[in-house]
């Protein structure tokens, strides 16, 4: 079953994205959200990886591309650092697919591609002054704001815009000029869209365990992360002075001040919200 809840808080947003999706095994991009990466299954406060000794029924890893990938029925287009429903591809500068074995120091990966969703993701850089580096920050900037405060454009000294306020805009815009990819629609994410990205799994049994937390993202193919507070593309209606970030050491979403500058990670192709491409 697909959600269509309405976006109204970071708790409902999570909700969509854990709701079971019934995916076919097939690896035809399906323009909706992810499944939460969650293959194990869970029985008197513990944790059971091979889901035998519990009854599945109604678990997360019983449904979706998740329960699939466990089961060996998933089929993929690319492929995914963990045996889960996510399903990504590297892709080079000029937009083509390069094989899943380049590594992490190949110059020629700048975008991993979500082969469920069909967005495309721009890869960071961890180079200090690099345009594309973990380390930027950007305070978020829309003058078309459809709540009429387009919020705040920053100092130039959180980022590589050589010069230029650290802001959303300008960097969305540094990034289209540069035909990042091949493209010029890059854009900020969606919160929902942002929460595919989320490897619920890794994260849940390393608490289990009371072991460090794996990445959030998945290791192969979204190599340079962190876990701070990203922009998305959607203003908080709570209050015109804040709009929307994942924190992803959290796995959650929440409203931030505009005019502190968090981290970015651009997107590009069919919007979605709340569940559905747009």
């Amino acid at each position: 079953m697909h959600a269509r809840r309405p976006f109204s808080s970071a708790l409902l947003a999570v909700t969509l994205l854990l709701a079971g999706s019934g995916f076919a095994p097939n690896a035809t991009a399906t323009g909706i959200l992810n499944d939460t990466g969650v293959t194990f299954c869970g029985g008197m406060g513990r944790i059971v990886h091979d889901c035998v000794s519990v009854h599945v029924s109604g678990e997360e890893a019983s449904r979706g591309r998740d329960a699939l990938a466990r089961t060996g029925l998933l089929d993929k287009i690319g492929g995914s650092a963990s045996n889960n429903g996510f399903d990504y591809s590297k892709i080079s500068d000029d937009g083509r697919v390069l094989p899943a074995s380049v590594s992490h120091h190949d110059s020629r990966w700048r975008c991993t591609r979500d082969n469920v969703t069909g967005l495309i993701w721009e890869r960071k850089n961890r180079d200090p002054g690099h345009l594309r580096s973990i380390r930027n920050r950007y305070t978020w900037y829309d003058p078309s704001s459809r709540d009429g405060h387009p919020g705040e454009q920053g100092a130039p000294d959180t980022c590589a815009l050589g010069g230029k306020a650290c802001n959303t805009l300008n960097y969305i815009d540094a990034i289209n000029q540069a035909r990042l990819c091949g493209y010029t629609d890059w854009r900020l994410p969606t919160p929902e869209e942002l929460l595919t990205l989320y490897n619920f799994a890794d994260t849940y049994a390393a608490q289990g365990h009371n072991q460090v937390a794996a990445p959030p993202l998945d290791p192969e193919y979204f190599p340079v992360q962190d876990r701070g507070a990203y922009w998305s593309a959607t203003p908080a209606a709570e209050s015109r002075e804040q709009a929307w970030v994942m924190i992803f050491g959290w796995g959650h979403l929440q409203p931030a001040q505009r005019s502190t500058p968090q981290s970015v990670r651009l997107v590009r192709g069919q919007r979605h919200l709340h569940g559905e491409p747009r």
